[in-house]
This record gives structure tokens, sequence and C-alpha cells, in this order.
């Protein structure tokens, strides 16, 4: 009776101390990386947004802001703007990859960044995907600022 006790006990321990282990995940992880052009005042320049993951990828977001006196969005992919904020959105076929191109006008010379507010990525696992977030820096450099239209910036673009 007592070898009896003492093996349910060790039993017990043993239930215990594997309930205890934690269960180790490994979420997936990523790059958000952009291009660095140079440009001059009233001239186009496009700058490019990629995110590259160690997993297939289902969709991602990531919310952008940039100085609206040194730029004006244009278009882009995927991608809405307002009052210095871009919206991009993508979602993924199986690809450890994705990638949008932003079209701005620049309006004044000096040095200017695009940042990320925001971003969330999901693999085609359903896992979170951790991303690094980066930024872009574009210089600009003296131009023709009669090139630079008055429109409105373009709120949307697929």
């Amino acid at each position: 009776m007592k070898k009896l006790k003492k093996l349910a006990a060790l039993m017990l321990c043993t239930a215990m101390t594997f309930m205890m282990c934690g269960i180790v995940s490994s979420a997936a992880s990523g790059q958000l990386r952009f291009s660095d052009p140079s440009t001059t005042v009233g001239a186009t320049v496009e700058i490019t947004a990629k995110l590259s993951a160690d997993e297939s990828l289902s969709e991602a977001s990531a919310t952008l802001t940039y100085d609206t006196t040194a730029l004006k969005f244009i278009s882009g992919e995927n991608a809405t703007a307002s009052n210095g904020q871009i919206e991009l959105e993508g979602s993924g076929s199986g690809n450890t990859e994705m990638s949008w191109t932003l079209k701005f006008q620049a309006l004044s010379e000096g040095t200017t960044t695009v940042n990320i507010s925001k971003v969330t990525a999901s693999a085609s696992s359903g896992d979170d995907v951790t991303v690094v977030e980066g930024s872009s820096t574009v210089t600009i450099g003296e131009g023709d600022p009669s090139l630079i239209t008055d429109d409105e910036e373009t709120t949307e673009s697929s």
C-alpha cells in the first residue's frame, strides 16, 4: 500500500511538472523597410515599402505618417491618404513579401521622413507577425516650385 501511494504521488508530481511547463510558441517575424529616395522641389518621387517575413503572409496593414509641408501624396496601390497619414492594406497569396509603391510630389527643400505609426501582419498559419519597423528618408533638393500642383491631395488609389 505504501508503494502504491508513493507511485501515485510520483505520477501526480510528474503530471504537475508537465502542466507547469510553459508552451513555447515561436511567432513569425518580419520587417517593414522603405527606399530612401532623392528628388527636387516640384518633382514626383516614389517610395517603396516592402514587408518581408519568415513565413507566408496572409494580410497586413500599416499606418504611415509624413510631413504635408514637404510631401504631397499623389497615389499608391492599396493606399489611402488623409491629413498626413497613409493607410496601407495588403493580402498575401502564400508569399513571404508584400510591397507598396507610394507616389508623392516634393514641396520644399530639405530632408523629411515617412514613418510608421502602426503596423500589423498575420501569417498564413494564423500567427501574428512581429514586425521590425523602418522609415524612409527623402532628400529634396532645389527644383522648380512652379511644377507644384495646387489640387487637393489624392485621398485614395488602388
